[in-house]
C-alpha cells in the first residue's frame, strides 16, 4: 500500500516547491495547499496542543515540521519502518545530493563551501564558538576564538533554478525516475558519483570532504585496478579542448591524486587545503556535468573508457 513519507529538511530555503526525481520539495508546512491529500495531517502535525507541551520530544518533532522545508516521497513498502527509514530516506538523501551538486556552482554566491543541508529533527551540524586559552612561558596569556561550522543555508531561488535547468536537470531527472533495476549500469554509477559529491559538500572535515570528491571522480572514470595515471588521462581527455589544456588538467589531477595517496597510504593530510578542495570540486563538477549530457551514450564505464581512449588525441569528443 502506497504511503506518503514526509521528512523535514533543515537549512534549505525554497522560493516554491520543486521536484527532483521522485521527491517533491515543499517550501514549508504552511505552504501546503488544501487540495493536497496530506494537508490535514500536516496541519495537525504543526499545531501544538496542551498534551504536546508535556513532551519535549514531541515539541522538537513538531518544531522541525513547522520550521523546515519538507520532502515528500511516496513509498510502496507496507512496513512503516522500512518505508520511512530505508526507502524514503535513501531517495530523499539522493535528492539532496543532486541539489548540493547543482547548487555548489549555481547558488549565489557561487561556491557555497560552508553550507549544510540535512534530514533531521534538530540535527547535529558542527556550529558554535570555539575558544582557546594560550599561556606563554612568562605567564602571560592570550585568548583566541572563532565562529565555526555551518551557519548558512542552501537556497533555491528562481534564478538558480533557471541555471540548474540549463545544466541538464531534466536529463538527470529521467534517470532518477527510473527504478534502480531498470537503469543502465552507467546511470547508477553516475548517481553514485553525485551521491559522493553531495556528501562531500556536507562534510565539515576538510580531509573527508577532499576524499569524497576524489572518490566521486574515481567512481565515474576508473575501472578495477586502475589508479592515478588513468584518472588524470581520462579527466584531461574529457575536459581539455586541446592538447595544451589537457596537459594542464593531467598535471593538476596528478597533484590532487598524490594528496589522496598520502592520506590513504601514509595518513598525511597537510596538503588538504581549502584551495585544493575548491579546485578538485570544480573539476569533478565539470566531469559529472559533461557525463550527464552523455549518459545515454554509455551502457557502462568500459564504453566510456573506449570512447576516451580513441586514438584522436587532438579531437575533443565531449563537447556540450
Amino acid at each position: 500500500m502506497a504511503q506518503a513519507i514526509i521528512i523535514p529538511i533543515r537549512n534549505l530555503m525554497l522560493y516554491r516547491q520543486i521536484k527532483i526525481g521522485n521527491v517533491l520539495l515543499i517550501k514549508s508546512a504552511k505552504s501546503v495547499k488544501n487540495d493536497q491529500p496530506y494537508y490535514n495531517q500536516i496541519k495537525k502535525m504543526i499545531s501544538i496542543t496542551d498534551k504536546d507541551k508535556k513532551s519535549e520530544w514531541i515539541l522538537h518533532v513538531k518544531k522541525s515540521f513547522r520550521d523546515c522545508a519538507l520532502a515528500v516521497y511516496t513509498s510502496n513498502i507496507d512496513d512503516d519502518d522500512k518505508a520511512a527509514r530505508k526507502d524514503a530516506q535513501k531517495n530523499v538523501e539522493r535528492c539532496l545530493n543532486v541539489l548540493r551538486f547543482y547548487l555548489s556552482r549555481t547558488m549565489m554566491p557561487v561556491d557555497p563551501i560552508f553550507h549544510n543541508m540535512f534530514m533531521a529533527m534538530e540535527g547535529s551540524a558542527y556550529t558554535g564558538l570555539t575558544a582557546a586559552l594560550g599561556i606563554r612561558r612568562d605567564g602571560s596569556t592570550h585568548t583566541q576564538s572563532a565562529r565555526t561550522g555551518y551557519v548558512q543555508s542552501y537556497e533555491v531561488t528562481a534564478e538558480t533554478m533557471r541555471k540548474i535547468k540549463r545544466l541538464n536537470l531534466d536529463k538527470l531527472n529521467k534517470i532518477l525516475l527510473k527504478p534502480e533495476e531498470r537503469r543502465r549500469t552507467f546511470e547508477n554509477v553516475l548517481l553514485t558519483s553525485i551521491d559522493f559529491y553531495g556528501n562531500g559538500m556536507n562534510e565539515y572535515n576538510f580531509r573527508n570532504r577532499f576524499l569524497s570528491f576524489i572518490i566521486s571522480l574515481e567512481i565515474l572514470l576508473l575501472v578495477e585496478k586502475e589508479g592515478g595515471a588513468a584518472l588524470a588521462e581520462r579527466t584531461a581527455r574529457i575536459l581539455g579542448p586541446d592538447l595544451e589544456a589537457r596537459q594542464r588538467v593531467k598535471k593538476t589531477i596528478n597533484k590532487l591524486y598524490d594528496i589522496r595517496s598520502k592520506i590513504v597510504h601514509k595518513g598525511k593530510d597537510d596538503k588538504v587545503t581549502l584551495q585544493n578542495i575548491r579546485l578538485l570540486s570544480s573539476i569533478v563538477f565539470e566531469i559529472i556535468l559533461k557525463l550527464i549530457a552523455y549518459s545515454s551514450k554509455f551502457t557502462d564505464k568500459h564504453m566510456l573508457r573506449e570512447e576516451v581512449n580513441k586514438p584522436k588525441y587532438n579531437a575533443h569528443p565531449f563537447e556540450i
